[in-house]
């Protein structure tokens, strides 16, 4: 089955490496790349928290460059394993692992308790996890180590995506999916999607997807990559 994956170049190779080997051609279509803002990194480092929070690993490639050898023994509470396998790579020493989304994360640190936690994160973002931990009265720090810059695919390319239609199109994100069916060259071809399967992450990523679409749409059963795929 032809797989379009409109994550960003570097995570969509992983992902491209799996859906061969479950036989399947991916499609790389990234949608927009990463820019690290080493300034505010540099925030973090001057002083130290509780708890720090992550819902992606790419915070984590942010701080590649910098020494966090104050940082390394602070608790680490990760949205899932992916991230948390992130930053048990970059040597900190306890982690806590959510459920894979942003509401899991606020239950599971509201459920330690810390004095406070800084949020090291990037923009856009969903403000569920913030909402949930504000909820929880637990004080918050926000850190944007990155933003995700959109990309502008070449209408060309595009349209060879589409010849013949993708058998399925993956979307980890709801802003990737704001991004791909905000495309001149998708809004006008629609009906070249409505045969394949338009697999979601989350219900909030399949809420991007057009009232056209929604009978081709799957819904992750966990919002990872493995229920994803599985979709296929």
């Amino acid at each position: 089955m032809r797989v379009v994956v409109t994550r960003p170049q570097d995570r969509a190779e992983a992902t491209a490496a799996t859906l061969r080997g479950m036989g399947h051609e991916p499609l790389l279509l990234p949608l927009s790349k990463a820019r690290h803002l080493t300034d505010r990194v540099r925030e973090l480092l001057v002083r130290k928290y509780p708890a720090i929070a992550l819902t992606s690993a790419e915070a984590l490639r942010a701080l590649a460059d910098f020494d966090l050898s104050d940082h390394l023994a602070t608790p680490l509470f990760a949205v899932g394993r992916k991230t948390a396998a992130a930053a048990q790579q970059a040597g900190f020493k306890t982690i806590e692992i959510a459920d894979g989304d942003g509401a899991s994360l606020a239950a599971l640190i509201a459920r330690n308790a810390p004095t406070g936690v800084v949020y090291l994160t990037g923009k856009p973002r969903s403000p569920t996890f913030e909402k949930a931990l504000q909820a929880e009265d637990i004080p918050l720090s926000v850190i944007e180590c990155y933003e995700m810059v959109p990309l502008a695919p070449a209408p060309a390319d595009i349209l060879a995506l589409l010849d013949p239609p993708p058998g399925a199109i993956l979307f980890h994100s709801r802003e990737t999916a704001r991004l791909f069916f905000a495309l001149p060259a998708i809004a006008e071809n629609l009906a070249a999607l409505s045969a394949g399967i338009i697999a979601c992450l989350s219900a909030r990523v399949a809420e991007e997807v057009p009232t056209a679409l929604q009978d081709s749409v799957k819904i992750a059963e966990r919002p990872d990559e493995a229920a994803l795929l599985a979709l296929l």
